[in-house]
């Protein structure tokens, strides 16, 4: 792994700990979309938001999709995180049409509609309280 692939990873601090996927879930705040399942925990008091992502082998069957699935997921959290509440904890699910027809343009579109309707997006330049 070179300087370039490790300064694009997704930091263990922003990865929600497996211990915290049943608080999430039991929260019952979900939004759907076309790629995948928006599940909005409670908020943490962390600076910054944390994701975590959940692929099972039933929705998507090869592991080279599951694998492609996760990747694709992270890279759109990765990228649009600035965006996010500080504090704000997520899990995303992914549906199989990612698999399919996915591509990290139409995913981190899709990332940002369920964000704004699970209100943890924020405009840039935006006061967050």
């Amino acid at each position: 792994m070179n300087a370039t692939e490790r300064n694009n990873s997704l930091p263990r601090a922003k990865r929600l700990e497996a211990a915290l996927y049943p608080a999430v879930f039991d929260r019952k705040a979900s939004f759907a979309g076309r790629y995948m399942v928006l599940c909005a925990g409670p908020a943490s008091g962390l600076p910054h938001a944390q994701l975590g992502v959940a692929v099972s082998r039933k929705t998507l069957g090869a592991a080279v999709d599951r694998n492609r699935a996760r990747r694709l997921l992270r890279e759109a959290f990765r990228t649009r995180q600035h965006h996010l509440l500080p504090g704000a904890r997520m899990i995303l699910v992914a549906r199989k049409r990612l698999a399919e027809d996915g591509c990290l343009a139409t995913v981190s579109r899709d990332f940002r509609a369920l964000c704004e309707r699970a209100g943890i997006w924020v405009q840039a330049g935006a006061p967050t309280s």
